[in-house]
């Protein structure tokens, strides 16, 4: 199928189980083998569910767990479907640990669900009957027992956005995920897209990023419904192509997974703590659906070289004896190299491969890769043709001492090293190390370089809910740019230097004694040695606590 063949299909299950009870979504996946849904089970007993959380069951990480529950939905309910969706392209999903609407195990929490079912079905409806936000609900009496906690969409958004740990990023993700045409979500990718997008947009006496920041602060359903109609004028439609699909996939898309899939040679930079090796590593787990036989990750170091990365003499205790022999053993990189050629010259279907190289530039490079920045190329990888393997073969230093074992494909009785074309190579780095400079330039025009930056998407996740949230995110940009910015006697050391989301994840609560201890135990050394770099030492005291200063909870 075409990309984005889930649309249709994603459309086809709202509409199947509008109305349906907890038990009923229930019986749909409990009979399903898939370790993914085990958060759904307390105690040995399945949790009641309202029908946004059903749909994260199959839009949470892991491709091969949501295409095996997605798969089992399709059977139970007995949907017609010409051909199983082939991608998940553009799906916002949920965190693993954050993946309830309503809080469940909470009994008193069951007037939440019913809010969240009277949304699902005027979401329905509003897709169906191109209802507006005036018009009452009549589609909900049938489908929720007449039971309607609400009237309108308005009313319904609304009162759901007041459900402890729901917000508007997940609730818009729902919209998104059972009518993408006429619904988008309100994550990060698509706020930074429309500021992109649309400069001259005007909101509050505000224009440009301002106005859009406006109009997203302490965003109601009347807010959204705005930025709604404003996409579906004529002159600014044509802008974002067809639909608001398109304008969310075009944003969302921009994804880790997508942009390793893109780029066969990428490397994700920035400032510590901004979630790199976290981010690839569970792209590439849902990728390979968690297979560890198809990707490899190594921590680059001063003392990683060549023999490490391809393949060098090593001593190797001998069989029979204590003895210590000298043998050649293949390195990380040619091993994983090997595994993916035998994918690629199977019978079987071709599967992507990884090698993630961390820290990356704290390796001499010139000296780990050798003779093997040709084969990095796109159009030097091996691939098949007819039968035939093409692309660029090579000898290298140690091919002389080879057996077969310790090559990635034999030709005509020649051993040859190779770089498959489902082999993708990821590298992160922490932008202020000093040894970045070991990349030189043939290097590093062979890498797509993508740079990551604060994200608050985390934080709105991880403390959903908090009444400080608001004002928290405030204070972490505004320290980052005490940090980063000359002004206000701040620190004035560049982008480079901000603190990543991860530091700002440390607190246990948004309270200031939380703030304080995460302060004491994350922040401040890692300040430190940043200030050693620009003033004296009797001096950095004075620099720390005017910075601790702009970490307080107003």
């Amino acid at each position: 199928m075409s990309n984005f063949s889930w649309v249709k299909i994603y459309k086809k299950i709202a509409e199947k189980i509008q109305g349906k009870k907890p038990q009923e979504l229930i019986d749909l996946l409990k009979d399903c083998d898939s370790s993914n849904l085990k958060y759904l089970i307390k105690n040995d007993k399945w949790i009641n569910v309202d029908l946004f959380t059903f749909f994260g069951s199959f839009n949470r990480a892991g491709f091969e767990s949501r295409k095996k529950i997605l798969l089992h939905i399709i059977e139970k309910l007995e949907l017609e479907v010409n051909e199983p969706p082939s991608d998940f392209n553009g799906i916002p999903v949920m965190e693993n640990r954050n993946s309830f609407f309503y809080w469940a195990e909470d009994e008193t929490k069951s007037g939440d669900l019913n809010k969240l079912n009277s949304l699902f079905a005027v979401a329905i409806g509003y897709q169906k009957n191109n209802q507006n936000s005036s018009q009452a609900i009549d589609t909900v009496d049938s489908s929720n027992n007449n039971q309607t906690p609400c009237q309108t969409i308005k009313d319904c958004f609304n009162q759901c956005l007041e459900i402890q740990g729901v917000g508007l990023s997940k609730l818009t993700t729902g919209f998104f995920w059972i009518n993408p045409e006429n619904f988008m979500p309100i994550a990060g990718p698509v706020i930074a897209y429309l500021k992109r997008k649309f400069p001259n947009f005007e909101y509050d006496n505000k224009k440009g990023a301002k106005a859009w920041d406006a109009i997203f602060k302490g965003m109601q359903w009347e807010q959204y419904e705005e930025v709604l109609n404003f996409l579906n004028d004529e002159e600014n439609h044509l802008n974002v192509k067809k639909s608001f699909k398109e304008l969310s996939l075009e944003s969302i898309e921009s994804s880790v997974e997508n942009e390793i899939l893109e780029n066969k040679n990428v490397i994700f930079h920035g400032a510590p703590g901004t979630g790199k090796t976290y981010s690839v590593l569970k792209a590439v787990e849902s990728l390979t659906g968690g297979d560890t036989s198809r990707y490899i990750l190594v921590q680059f170091h001063p003392s990683y070289g060549y023999e490490d990365f391809i393949d060098g003499i090593k001593p190797v205790k001998g069989e029979n004896s204590g003895n210590i022999n000298l043998e050649l053993e293949n390195g990380t990189f040619k091993d994983i190299c090997k595994r993916a050629f035998e994918n690629l010259k199977s019978t079987e279907e071709t599967k992507p491969y990884f090698f993630i190289a961390d820290e990356i530039n704290r390796a001499e490079l010139s000296r780990v890769f050798g003779e093997l920045l040709l084969c990095l190329e796109d159009d030097k990888r091996l691939r098949i043709v007819d039968g035939n393997v093409e692309g660029t073969k090579i000898k290298t230093q140690n091919s002389n001492l080879w057996e077969d074992k310790h090559a990635v494909l034999i030709e005509n009785n020649q051993r040859f090293f190779g770089i498959p074309e489902n082999l993708y190579f990821i590298g992160t780095m922490n932008d202020i190390d000093r040894s970045v400079d070991s990349f030189d330039m043939a290097l590093r025009r062979r890498f797509t370089w993508i740079r990551t930056e604060f994200n608050e998407r985390a934080l709105r996740e991880t403390y959903s809910g908090h009444s400080k949230l608001e004002n928290y995110i405030k204070i972490c940009y505004e320290l980052n740019d005490y940090i980063t910015l000359d002004k206000e006697d701040g620190y004035g050391l560049g982008f480079d230097y901000q603190l990543g989301q991860s530091y700002f994840l440390k607190p246990k609560d948004l309270t200031q004694d939380e703030l304080d201890i995460a302060w004491d135990k994350y922040i401040a050394p890692l300040l430190t040695e940043y200030l050693r770099s620009i003033v004296e030492q009797h001096e950095i005291p004075k620099k720390l606590e005017k910075a601790q200063n702009k970490f307080k909870l107003k």
